[in-house]
């Protein structure tokens, strides 16, 4: 098992923001990621209530407006935890812009396939009556063949 010390540089270097809030939601920790995720450095966020909606093991999807910076899509997840001898909050920050545009797209994209499909269909069933209409009509009214015995 390591030494605590290497799980902080863990922490620390993580691509997730992550964050640990006491009961009155002022921010007690930060890491890197957290910082850029929400656009803020970290001592302006240190001691200060974060302004951003959390539930207990629950997954949030909420929309970030940034100061100076493009607003981004986050999946926001909280547990509780012990932290320095207090009940306080674990937030972990991802960024799912590029998911959700991708996810977005991919909708889109099923979308216009489905009008494309619905649209061969209803022209293949139209040709086929026409096709139908014309042997009715080459044969007399009647699709059958004559035979004389």
């Amino acid at each position: 098992m390591r030494a605590p010390k290497d799980y902080g540089e863990v922490i620390l270097r993580h691509p997730d923001g992550i964050m640990v809030v006491d009961r009155k939601k002022n921010v007690l920790f930060v890491n890197a990621a957290a910082e850029g995720i929400l656009g803020r450095r970290q001592r302006n966020l240190l001691g200060k209530p974060l302004k951003l909606s959390f539930k207990d093991d629950n997954l949030i999807e909420t929309r970030l407006l940034r100061p100076g910076r493009a607003s981004l899509i986050a999946e926001v997840r909280s547990v509780s935890v012990d932290w320095k001898k207090q009940r306080a909050h674990l937030i972990t920050v991802r960024d799912i812009t590029r998911r959700k545009k991708d996810q977005d797209e991919l909708h889109r994209t099923l979308d216009n396939l489905k009008f494309v499909l619905n649209t061969e269909i209803d022209l293949v069933l139209a040709a086929r009556d026409d096709i139908i209409a014309a042997i009715v009509k080459h044969y007399g009214g009647s699709t059958a063949q004559k035979t004389d015995l």
